[in-house]
C-alpha cells in the first residue's frame, strides 16, 4: 500500500459508531410502538363503531320475516275475494268476513236461524270444502316435505256477532294448522266441563257484584267474596 493510500484511509471515531447504533435502536423502538398502537387501535375502532351503531339504531324496529322459504304458494287478494263470494252464496249464510293475519286465514260466517244447532259442525265442514276448491289443502294448509310451513285456517260459524251473552248464542269453530293431518272442530259456545264453567262464572259474578250487608252501626258495606253475614 502506498503512502498516499494510507493517508486516505479514515478511521471512524467510536463516537460515530455508537451514534449510529443508537439511531438504529430508536428506529426499531418507533416501529414497535407504531405496531402496538395499531394493534390496540383496531379493536377500539370496532368497539366505538358498535356503540355508535347501537345508539343510532335506538328506537328503530327490527324488521324480519320468520316465514322465509315458507307460505309458497302465497294467498293473493283476488283469491280471498273469490272465496268470500263463494262462501257468501252458500245456504244459511247471512254474511262472510275473511282475514289473513300473517300465516293464518280466519273466516267468519254468520248464519241465519234456519240452520239447526246440531248441523253447525256439518256446515262448517261444508265451508271448509268450499274453501279448498280455491286453496287446495295439500298446497296451502299442509306442511310440504315436512319442512315448508304453510297457512293455518280457522272457520268461525256463528248465529250472531252482537248478542253473544244470549242463551241462544251458537258458536262453532273448525281449525286446521299446517301440521295437522285433518281439520278439527268444537262447539265453542258450549263448555267442555259445564260444572267448572258454572263455578268460574259464579266466582266472577260474586267478585264483580258484591252483596251489600250492614256493619254494627247499620252502615252498608260490601261483603268480601259476595258472602253475607248469615254465611
Amino acid at each position: 500500500m502506498s503512502e498516499n493510500e494510507k493517508r486516505q484511509i479514515t478511521v471512524r471515531p467510536k463516537k460515530d459508531v455508537k451514534s449510529r447504533i443508537m439511531a438504529i435502536d430508536w428506529d426499531r423502538s418507533k416501529i414497535t410502538l407504531l405496531f402496538c398502537s395499531i394493534v390496540l387501535l383496531i379493536p377500539t375502532i370496532f368497539f366505538v363503531y358498535i356503540l355508535l351503531s347501537a345508539y343510532t339504531s335506538t328506537g328503530k324496529p327490527i324488521i324480519g320475516n320468520r316465514f322465509d322459504g315458507d307460505l309458497d304458494p302465497a294467498i293473493q287478494t283476488a283469491e280471498i275475494k273469490t272465496v268470500q263470494s263463494d262462501v257468501a252464496n252458500m245456504t244459511y249464510v247471512d254474511s262472510v268476513k275473511i282475514e289473513l293475519k300473517v300465516a293464518t286465514v280466519r273466516i267468519y260466517v254468520v248464519v241465519n236461524s234456519s240452520i239447526a244447532k246440531e248441523d253447525y259442525e256439518k256446515f262448517a265442514m261444508s265451508v271448509y270444502e268450499e274453501v279448498v276448491k280455491t286453496w287446495p289443502e295439500e298446497q296451502y294448509f299442509t306442511v310440504i316435505n315436512g319442512l315448508q310451513k304453510q297457512y293455518d285456517i280457522e272457520i268461525h260459524v256463528l248465529n250472531t256477532l252482537t248478542d253473544i251473552e244470549s242463551d241462544d248464542f251458537i258458536y262453532y269453530m273448525l281449525i286446521k294448522n299446517s301440521s295437522m293431518s285433518e281439520a278439527r272442530g268444537q262447539m265453542v259456545s258450549e263448555p267442555i266441563n259445564p260444572e267448572l264453567a258454572v263455578n268460574l262464572r259464579d266466582k266472577a259474578d260474586a267478585k264483580n257484584n258484591p252483596v251489600k250487608t250492614e256493619d254494627v252501626e247499620g252502615d252498608e258495606v260490601d261483603a268480601p267474596g259476595g258472602l253475607n253475614e248469615d254465611e
